[in-house]
């Protein structure tokens, strides 16, 4: 089903059975699609895309940062290491972290005014189909209680576009990360990791 359908159908059930509203079962996942559409077309997509590859550079030197620190420890433990390499390796370390902690600062601010001009289309959507009601809509409903539902959606949205959609893709970029180095590593241990985390989140 088209969001546009969808669009039509919700109009038509509100029009119809205003008071089971509110309390009417949705569809989660075309809501979720329906609000990051707001946040990924038009002028908006270069911008998200951008946003993407800034969060994935971020977590790249996230996810080296513990190679890196291992073979500088591995320099101190192993015989003949030497302090000169030991300083290449910190060196090296210190450059991952501080190449993380400027592209996640920048992501996250490409990924709020992406969701503050996301928030603002949604918005201006909004009040042009309220325009579009008819008056009897607005005989059965107190101004009130629309303008209050109004008001609290939106701030619920715009929560969700501040604190759910960044840490969301952050979540599956880093594991996605995580699962490739693991592989590289030793892809035996990889297996029996993958294998016991459903027995723990089960348990």
């Amino acid at each position: 089903m088209t969001a546009a359908a969808t669009q039509k159908e919700s109009v038509e059930f509100v029009n119809k059975h205003p008071e089971k509203a509110i309390d009417r079962r949705s569809d989660t996942g075309a809501i979720i699609l329906r609000l990051t559409h707001y946040m990924t077309t038009g002028e908006k997509r270069g911008k998200f895309i951008l946003a993407i590859l800034v969060r994935v550079v971020a977590l790249l030197g996230l996810v080296v940062l513990p190679f890196l620190t291992g073979q500088a420890i591995n320099e101190i433990s192993t015989p003949g290491g030497t302090v000169a390499a030991l300083y290449r390796w910190l060196t090296f370390a210190f450059i991952a972290a501080a190449v993380y902690l400027l592209m996640s600062f920048i992501a996250e601010r490409l990924f709020a005014d992406l969701g503050t001009n996301g928030l603002y289309g949604l918005q201006v959507d909004l009040f042009s189909h309220i325009q579009e009601l008819s008056l009897n809509f607005f005989d059965r409903q107190p101004i009130g209680e629309l303008m209050s539902r109004v008001t609290n959606d939106t701030e619920v949205i715009s929560l969700f576009y501040e604190n759910a959609v960044g840490p969301i893709i952050r979540a599956f970029i880093q594991i996605f990360l995580i699962l490739i180095v693991m592989l590289v590593m030793d892809w035996r241990l990889t297996i029996v990791a993958l294998l016991v985390v459903p027995v723990m989140l089960f348990l």
